[in-house]
C-alpha cells in the first residue's frame, strides 16, 4: 500500500501539472497565494511555473521509486512534497515583489 501511495501521488501531480497552466484564477484549485489571487499576471506565471515543476519533479520521483523500490525512504517522499509546494509559493511572492518595484519606479 505504501508503494502504491508513493507511486500514485506523483502520477496524480504529474497529470495535474499538465493542466495547471490552463486553470483560470479561482479560490478552489491551484497555487492560491494572496499575490496570485490578486493579479491575473501573477496567477498565470505562477501556474505555468508550477505546472512545469510538478511534471519534472514527479517524473524524477517516479523514476526513483521504480529504480529503488522499497529502499526509497519516507524522507525522499517529504522532500518531493516540499519540492512541489515551496518553489511555486516563493516564485509567486518573487513576482509580486518584482511587480511592486516596477510600480514604484
Amino acid at each position: 500500500m505504501e508503494m502504491a501511495f508513493q507511486f500514485g501521488l506523483p502520477i496524480l501531480f504529474l497529470l495535474l501539472g499538465n493542466f495547471l497552466p490552463r486553470i483560470k484564477p479561482n479560490y478552489f484549485f491551484g497555487v492560491r497565494t494572496p499575490w496570485a489571487l490578486e493579479s491575473p499576471d501573477n496567477w498565470r506565471l505562477t501556474h505555468r511555473f508550477a505546472g512545469r515543476l510538478w511534471v519534472i519533479v514527479s517524473i524524477v520521483y517516479v523514476v526513483l521509486v521504480i529504480a529503488l523500490g522499497d529502499r526509497i525512504s519516507e524522507a525522499a517522499f517529504w522532500a518531493y512534497l516540499a519540492a512541489i509546494i515551496i518553489p511555486p509559493f516563493v516564485y509567486s511572492w518573487w513576482i509580486f515583489e518584482k511587480s511592486k518595484k516596477q510600480v514604484n519606479q
